[in-house]
């Protein structure tokens, strides 16, 4: 007969720092808990901590739409893909510095990565992406001034917005589309701490550390961004030129764009850096050459208000700043905390106080809605 022991469960322990998220359901929630992961069934007043563990602190999670793949990484950057169904690591990979934000798309065919002032967005296993290789990158950009800390996805999963301490917004396609270009939201006076998009627009939603909240109205319906393929050849594609100099032999040595970017830098893409391509607005043909009679884009943002929500929380502490925030896009209610422990409740657009509640004389460092509003999760 045999006589071993196998983990069970984890007691006492609390959560230290990291994000909370729901599953699917809205009945359960997943918490970082140091080095291991801990999932609390509110519905039955349970839980459960998986087996698995790592060698630093959890940080960074997020859970695919069907509840089926759980991303995980540590405070030095090492990720894991975990199977919700067998509760193993079934893939790792190394990232070159901490992950600040993790989200995967709506159509659960992509995931985004905020690490340094660089956005990795990377292919997820499934029969939805078509590809069962792990961590396999789609774009990788390097966006910003400062550390990118915050990402969110449109409901069509081809834009995303992508929030910085360097004071901006950047909204930036995925893949190359039809009546859009990348666009920047400033106006800030303090590092982004949130930004959503609204329910089925491209409409976005902006908060800053000074609680600064800005509300952006996009010139152009979802539904009209369209996937286009126009300057894929212009940035992928090599010279014609170049290319009929080589022969068959050294185009079939030529490693492909994700080679060529583990090769260089230790990644699995080639970095774009579009930090400047923000501002630009020209147009130009497949040549690349510049299209004078052409119309400008039609697609721009225009901010539609701004709120002060640090109002209150500084009555009782002048120095009180936003620590954390989340947004229901079906109810349209907005949830900042405070690093005074306090957390307030606000429905949009009219930007109506519905509760406020101090629960800490700590900060608070992670917040979360369930799925359908019914239950809030706060890290303190």
């Amino acid at each position: 007969m045999k006589f071993a022991y196998k983990f069970s469960n984890l007691l006492g322990s609390v959560y230290r720092k990291g994000a909370l998220i729901f599953t699917p359901d809205g009945n359960s929630v997943i918490s970082p808990v140091g080095n291991r992961i801990t999932i609390f069934d509110l519905k039955n007043n349970k839980s459960h901590t998986l087996s698995l563990e790592s060698e630093h602190n959890y940080t960074a999670l997020d859970l695919s739409p069907n509840g089926c793949t759980l991303v995980a990484v540590n405070e030095a950057g090492e990720a894991q893909m975990i199977s919700m169904i067998s509760h193993t690591v079934i893939h790792r990979y190394k990232f070159k510095a901490e992950v600040r934000a993790l989200r995967f798309s709506p159509d659960g065919k992509f995931f985004a990565a905020c690490t340094g002032n660089s956005v990795i967005v990377f292919r997820a296993p499934g029969e939805l992406s078509g590809t069962y290789n792990a961590f396999v990158v789609q774009r990788a950009f390097e966006i910003a001034y400062d550390e990118t800390v915050f990402v969110d996805w449109a409901c069509n999963s081809k834009i995303m917005a992508i929030g910085s301490k360097d004071n901006s917004v950047r909204v930036q396609g995925v893949e190359f589309l039809n009546n859009f270009r990348p666009f920047i939201l400033g106006g800030h006076r303090d590092a982004i701490v949130g930004c959503f998009f609204e329910e089925k627009t491209l409409d976005v939603n902006t908060v800053s550390k000074d609680g600064q909240l800005m509300l952006w109205e996009c010139s152009v319906e979802v539904d009209d961004v369209t996937s286009g393929d126009g300057l894929i050849r212009i940035k992928e594609e090599p010279d014609a030129k170049k290319s009929r100099e080589l022969d068959e032999d050294e185009q079939e040595d030529d490693v492909g764009a994700d080679d060529d970017f583990e090769n260089a830098t230790g990644k699995d893409k080639e970095l774009e850096h579009v930090q400047g391509d923000f501002t630009k607005d020209d147009d130009r043909d497949e040549k690349g050459q510049l299209l004078i009679t052409k119309p400008k884009q039609s697609f721009k943002y225009k901010r539609l208000a701004r709120h002060y929500l640090a109002d209150e929380a500084r009555k009782e502490n002048p120095k009180a700043f936003v620590t954390a925030c989340a947004y229901n896009k079906q109810l349209k209610i907005l949830i900042t905390a405070f690093s005074t422990g306090v957390f307030y409740l606000h429905e949009l657009p009219d930007i109506s106080m519905i509760h406020s509640l101090s629960i800490s004389e700590h900060r608070i460092d992670s917040v979360t809605f369930n799925n359908t509003g019914d239950w809030i999760a706060l890290g303190v």
